[in-house]
């Protein structure tokens, strides 16, 4: 296997977004002051057509199975849950400040065997292999959980295992919430509008329609039809929510384009400071949705 090629799809296929809810036990290594946590239930989710098809087209099929050769890993029947996790705002994808914890079923050696194939080194810490390869560094904690992510990161998330620490805060209630709903999910405690990249939408700023919302969460659920989205967002008082729901009315009358059939049936209610949305998409839609954002498998 080419050596620039185990690290990019081992990252993807770890970070590849009602389910079961979020395992503690994963929860309790991300970091203390996290602002904003995702977390996909990966059975479930490849068990989708959806979920399937965006797999084979991110990575492609041939890659995925010289990646099963080389390793023993199937992702498909051996990774089971995923959390990432993110102490700033902004994306977490953008490996500035990104955890990435996994449970599933592992082969180490095998993995730590090829890493030295691919120019990887690996080093110990409380009796932990960290194998660094650029930016990036992963350590099995065990034969069932592996953690991606600066090396300062792992070394913390070795930390609070040996220390048995646990995840508390206000944002253990709202990925609770969200990964009960959701087999892929996302939750925060920080202001939506801190999360967006600025100039993220050219003439449009996002943050403007979401500057009202202090938390959130998201949840999809995948089966056979589709998808369907539940979301929550706190805002500071009833007025706000049931502004920001008019909002949200009003753009999904706005869009056009493949996503237009779907957000017609969106349903968009406000109780209290809170606003919900519900929606449903088919999916032939997704799969059009999926194409035309990415150019690479519209031209397929």
């Amino acid at each position: 296997m080419n050596r620039h090629t185990f690290v990019p799809i081992l990252a993807v296929l770890i970070s590849a977004r009602a389910g079961a809810a979020v395992d503690p036990a994963l929860l309790d290594l991300a970091m203390p002051d996290a602002k904003v946590v995702f977390g996909v239930q990966v059975s479930q989710t490849l068990a989708s057509p959806f979920g399937q098809y965006a797999l084979t087209h991110l990575l492609g099929a041939e890659a995925l199975t010289r990646f099963a050769a080389a390793t023993g890993f199937d992702p498909k029947r051996d990774l089971q849950e995923v959390l990432v996790a993110s102490s700033t705002p902004g994306s977490p994808g953008d490996g500035t400040d990104a955890l990435i914890l996994a449970r599933g079923t592992f082969a180490p050696d095998k993995f730590v065997a090829l890493a030295g194939l691919t120019g990887a080194t690996v080093s110990g810490y409380r009796g932990i292999q960290v194998i660094q390869h650029g930016p990036r560094a992963f350590a099995f904690l065990d034969s069932s959980t592996v953690a991606i992510g600066s090396e300062p990161l792992l070394k913390a998330v070795i930390d609070r295992r040996a220390n048995q620490a646990a995840f508390a805060g206000s944002l253990r209630q709202k990925v609770q919430d969200a990964s009960s709903t959701g087999d892929a999910w996302f939750a925060t405690t920080t202001p939506l509008a801190d999360l967006i990249p600025a100039n993220s939408s050219g003439g449009f700023n996002p943050a403007t329609l979401l500057q009202s919302v202090m938390e959130s969460w998201a949840g999809l659920h995948f089966d056979s039809s589709g998808v369907t989205l539940v979301a929550e967002a706190l805002t500071h008082s009833d007025a706000e929510a049931q502004g920001l729901a008019g909002i949200l009315k009003l753009a999904t009358g706005m869009v056009r384009g493949t996503p237009a059939a779907a957000l017609q049936y969106a349903q968009v209610t406000a109780s209290g400071p809170v606003t919900r949305v519900t929606l449903t998409v088919a999916e032939q839609d997704l799969e059009r949705s999926f194409r035309s954002a990415n150019p690479r498998l519209a031209a397929r």
